[in-house]
């Protein structure tokens, strides 16, 4: 583990090289003995490479999983370390494909191939995203908790797992950032405001009929407190790891401008975000509470916009007045409240969503207020 950890280390340097030289190189065609070099070629030839370099950093990120064993607390440490190094490599990896063919979560792409954004997403994009769920459902640091814990004989072997678990001293917070950082790198807008969703993201939002975006959120979530009893009992996050995580659910939610994928997965993600409002708002001392309370407030007015389809002046406007919590708050009731023109055929389903988020969600939004 030790030697795998030194070797992705090294392939970050060399990755970090492959990154500046590409940038320097631009748009514009090399000259290699003389001869003009077909750019898309060199691309071409790239791509290839960096998904065979690729190939083993996803292996390594779903190293827990697949061993699948109960390993002692210093084996655990350098599994995390490895899994660290090889999230922050392929964050490098999708740098150096973004520079070379102007990949973009939002908007269209700067490259007209379209076979090659549909191999980029296939072969890198999906494996990494699944690769990093993975990597965080392993994390002692991200083990779901609702509260309740039960000292029957018939959880004795779940009970020793856990207290094997809470003797570690290292539970893979830096792990958890790394792969977190990872996830975002996927989903940051760079300099579209676009609010058409490019084909990676309809690749995304689409993957495994949406069970890919709703599990990445299901692992957000698992790092944020959703009540009083979680932040009482023994599961403890670091604050910047609940920041990154919130950031994480804010740049997932506003990267895939997907209104369906939204709508279906709106009720837990309202529910789980509204719990970690509460849970720092009323019982959290912590001094960054209010920051992490008005990120969430901001990723639940996100949330709505997407659900409910707004235009792009009032999101301009609810992303331009984020000083206080409650700007965020009243430009979320201002938005579950608005009035929505039903479509010209007859279609039931979205009617329904649409007159249950503005029933519903007033009531919670004001107890917040």
């Amino acid at each position: 583990l030790k030697q795998t950890k030194q070797l992705i280390s090294l392939l970050q340097k060399a990755l970090e090289n492959v990154s500046l030289a590409v940038k320097q190189a631009g748009t514009s065609a090399p000259r290699i003995d003389g001869v003009n070099v077909d750019i898309h070629q060199i691309s071409t030839k790239l791509l290839n490479q960096l998904n065979g370099v690729a190939m083993p950093l996803l292996g390594v990120l779903q190293m827990t999983n697949r061993l699948n064993e109960v390993a002692t607390p210093v084996v655990t440490s350098c599994r995390h370390s490895c899994m660290e190094e090889a999230a922050y490599a392929l964050c490098k990896i999708w740098v150096i494909l973004k520079s070379c063919y102007g990949f973009r979560i939002r908007g269209d792409c700067a490259t007209r191939d379209s076979s090659t954004v549909g191999v980029a997403t296939k072969t890198f994009v999906l494996p990494s995203l699944v690769s990093c769920a993975v990597a965080l459902s392993s994390l002692e640091v991200a083990d779901e908790d609702d509260g309740e814990h039960s000292f029957d004989s018939k959880d004795e072997k779940k009970s020793e797992d856990t207290v094997h678990n809470h003797s570690l001293l290292d539970r893979g917070d830096d792990c958890a950032m790394a792969v977190l950082k990872c996830m975002r790198s996927f989903f940051v807008n760079d300099d579209s405001d676009s609010a058409k969703p490019s084909p990676i993201a309809r690749e995304v939002g689409n993957a495994m009929g949406g069970a890919l975006v709703a599990r990445l959120v299901q692992c957000c979530l698992s790092l944020l407190p959703r009540d009083a009893v979680a932040t009482r009992s023994s599961r403890r996050v670091d604050s910047a790891l609940q920041m990154e995580a919130a950031q994480t659910l804010h740049d997932l939610i506003n990267g895939l401008p997907i209104k369906d994928l939204w709508q279906s997965i709106l009720p837990g993600l309202f529910a789980g975000m509204y719990g970690t409002c509460l849970s720092k708002l009323r019982y959290s001392p912590s001094a960054s509470s209010h920051k992490i309370a008005s990120l969430c407030v901001e990723t639940l007015a996100c949330l709505l916009k997407q659900a409910l389809g707004s235009d792009d002046r009032e999101k301009a406007d609810a992303e331009n007045d984020t000083e206080s919590i409650a700007a965020s708050l009243f430009a979320a009731v201002n938005i579950s409240a608005k009035t929505i023109e039903k479509p010209s055929a007859p279609q039931s389903k979205p009617d329904d969503v649409e007159s249950e988020v503005n029933s519903r969600i007033p009531g919670p939004l004001s107890v917040l207020l």
